[in-house]
């Protein structure tokens, strides 16, 4: 374990000296409209930021800017936040915390809000956490927000229309869920024209694809050209690869409060198999993922130990233990070029075993005690490198294990370092 935090130490020192390369070509307005040119860090960013760090060239220090002196700002080809005075309605979206009024709760509050259309009518989002809003604006006017809101109402005979700002949500009627949907009516009486219906706006749903969608017809309609260089935004990405390696391993059996002798095999080179399936989030350039991996893992021993119970005086403990391993857990990845990254993890390891057990024997094979084998789950430590998207190399150690759970008087540490090596599709 100590070699492992060591390997990983080593890692972050490494992965520092490529810091420069998440600096990307972008640009900020100052306060007094002066436009500056530079290099920002795009972390891509999930929540709304209120600072971000720039480099006027390559070999220029790291400077915070921060939304008191920065009216605007933005990273080239891929995102632009504007600073707005806007009013946030802070109700909360989730079942368990919903208020029984259909006011939204309005604070103003300064933000970067995320452009997401440009054109005649401008749409913009905004995201803390589980709080997301989105926001318009006409030509020349302020920033406004789009409200939906879902309340608790005890009313069982409600009948209201969506362009009273009111609709029940009919699949949650029973639970006397109901909804705001005003932003409906905000667009329907302040974006209108020849190629939108109002069944297209009835049927809106209160998302970012929905509502882009929409705002980039309205545009067109209206005959601005969009640029679209705002609307980029890291998509989620799924993918599976074939894994395969060398493990060492090692297993001590404390058996101290039984007649049995306790035991530490030697430690063993053995091999694993398995297909990772990896979830890239949507947000910091999909620089986290979540990962599953199903493996299938095996060690056999067998071991002669003095005994001074059997006539003999020599006693066999002899385990067969396979079963399968599912890690589930979160890697963060450090780019260090177009076709190279590097990345750490952590994961809780699940172990299905099968045909496993741990037997104590005579010297003439007779069984003394079999113990059936059931095992607890485990914690995994993950480092890498991966090649140009395709091809993996990972160090993994997994602490210590307990495959005799169901006993009181015995235990197990079964501790693993792995080398594998993969193939993603």
């Amino acid at each position: 374990m100590k070699k492992m935090l060591f390997y990983v130490a080593v890692f972050l020192a490494t992965i520092n000296c490529y810091s420069q390369i998440e600096f990307e070509k972008g640009y900020f307005i100052k306060n007094n409209n002066e436009r500056v040119e530079c290099l920002i860090k795009n972390e891509d960013w999930d929540n709304n930021p209120l600072k971000f760090k720039y480099k006027l060239n390559h070999g220029a220090p790291e400077i915070f800017n921060t939304i008191e002196s920065v009216k605007e700002f933005g990273v080239y080809n891929f995102s632009k936040y504007t600073r707005g005075n806007v009013d946030v309605d802070q109700s909360s979206n989730e079942t368990s915390k919903l208020d029984g009024s259909r006011k939204p709760i309005l604070k103003k509050e300064t933000l970067f809000l995320k452009v997401l259309v440009e054109g005649k009518s401008n749409l913009y989002r905004y995201k803390r956490g589980n709080l997301k809003r989105f926001f318009y604006s006409n030509k020349e006017k302020s920033i406004k927000p789009l409200i939906y809101k879902r309340y608790l109402n005890s009313k069982h005979n409600a009948n209201l229309s969506s362009f009273n700002g009111s609709i029940v949500n009919k699949n949650l009627n029973r639970n006397f869920i109901y909804v705001n949907e005003r932003y409906k009516q905000q667009l329907f009486k302040n974006l209108t024209c020849k190629t939108i219906s109002l069944k297209e706006i009835e049927k809106l749903r209160y998302k970012k694809q929905s509502l882009s969608k929409f705002f980039i017809k309205y545009n067109k309609c209206s005959g601005y050209l969009i640029d679209d260089q705002y609307e980029k935004e890291t998509k989620g990405v799924f993918k599976v690869s074939l894994k395969g390696g060398v493990r060492n391993t090692t297993l001590d059996i404390d058996n101290s409060s039984s007649f049995l002798p306790s035991i530490s095999f030697d430690s063993k080179t053995t091999y694993k198999i398995g297909v990772e399936g990896e979830y890239f989030l949507p947000f910091n350039k999909n620089k986290w993922s979540l990962f599953v991996e199903p493996t299938f893992q095996f060690f056999s021993a067998k071991k002669e130990l003095p005994f001074a119970f059997l006539v003999e005086k020599k006693i066999i403990v002899e385990t067969n233990y396979k079963s399968i391993e599912v890690p589930i857990g979160i890697k963060r990845y450090f780019f260090l070029n177009d076709v190279s990254k590097m990345f750490i993890g952590g994961s809780v390891v699940l172990d299905f075993n099968f045909d496993s057990y741990l037997r104590y024997t005579r010297t003439d094979g007779a069984i003394i005690k079999d113990f059936i084998i059931r095992t607890s789950s485990s914690i995994g430590f993950h480092i890498g490198y991966v090649y140009k998207n395709n091809y993996s190399l990972e160090l993994t150690y997994q602490n210590n294990r307990d495959f005799l759970t169901t006993y009181s008087n015995i235990s197990s540490k079964y501790s693993t370092m792995s080398i594998t090596i993969g193939y993603t599709f």
